[in-house]
C-alpha cells in the first residue's frame, strides 16, 4: 500500500503482533477492533485478511464487529474481507502439524465443532524458556451466510477471489477474498 501511495494504519490488539509489524513502517494502533480509536466514515477501504474475522463466541458478535468496520468506511468505501473456504477447510483439515521456527517448535492441533461451523486451534509453541498454549477458534462463513452478513450492514458485494492473485473463487479454493462496498 505504501509503495503505491496510499495513507495506511494498522490495527490489532495483540503487542506482540504490532511489535513484529513495526519493522514495516507503517502507523500502528493497539485496539480492540470492535471498538477502533477511529472517527466514523474515515476511511475509503478496509481490509480484514489472514481470517481476522469471525473469532467471536457467537454469530451476532461477528455481526456486530461487521457494522463497525461498516461504519469505518466513507459512503462507497470498499470492505475487503478474507475468510477459508468452509468446504475445502472441512475436507482438507490437518489435525495436528508440527514446524520449526527461529529455535521454536510450534504444534497445531485442529478440529471441527458445531457441526463443522467452527474450527478449533491448539497452538503450542516450545521453546528453551518453556512453553505456551494459545486457543482460537473461528466461526466458518459459506459464502451465501459471508454474503447475507455484509449485507445485512449496509454492504454490496462486488467481487469474490479465491486467493490474494485474484483467482477465480471455485468449489476448490481454499480462501474466499470479498471485496463489499458501502451503499451510498
Amino acid at each position: 500500500m505504501r509503495e503505491a501511495g496510499l495513507e495506511a494504519v494498522g490495527i490489532d490488539l495483540s503487542a506482540e503482533l504490532l511489535g513484529a509489524a513495526l519493522r514495516a513502517g507503517l502507523p500502528l494502533v493497539r485496539a480492540d477492533s470492535r471498538r477502533p480509536p477511529f472517527r466514523p466514515r474515515a476511511f475509503d477501504t478496509a481490509l480484514s485478511l489472514f481470517t481476522s474475522f469471525g473469532y467471536h463466541a457467537e454469530r451476532a458478535e461477528d455481526l456486530a464487529q461487521l457494522r463497525t468496520w461498516a461504519g469505518l468506511l466513507k459512503p462507497g468505501g470498499s470492505l475487503f474481507v478474507d475468510v477459508p473456504h468452509p468446504a475445502v477447510l472441512r475436507a482438507k483439515l490437518v489435525p495436528e502439524s508440527r514446524r520449526r521456527a527461529g529455535g521454536l517448535e510450534i504444534t497445531e492441533r485442529r478440529e471441527l465443532e458445531a457441526e463443522g461451523r467452527r474450527v478449533l486451534k491448539r497452538i503450542e509453541v516450545s521453546g528453551t524458556d518453556g512453553s505456551r498454549v494459545y486457543r482460537e477458534a473461528v466461526n466458518l462463513y459459506e459464502p451465501d451466510e459471508l454474503d447475507a452478513s455484509l449485507a445485512a450492514v449496509g454492504l454490496v458485494i462486488e467481487a469474490r477471489w479465491g486467493g490474494f492473485c485474484g483467482q477465480p473463487f471455485e468449489a476448490t479454493s481454499q480462501r474466499q477474498v470479498v471485496r463489499a462496498r458501502l451503499l451510498l
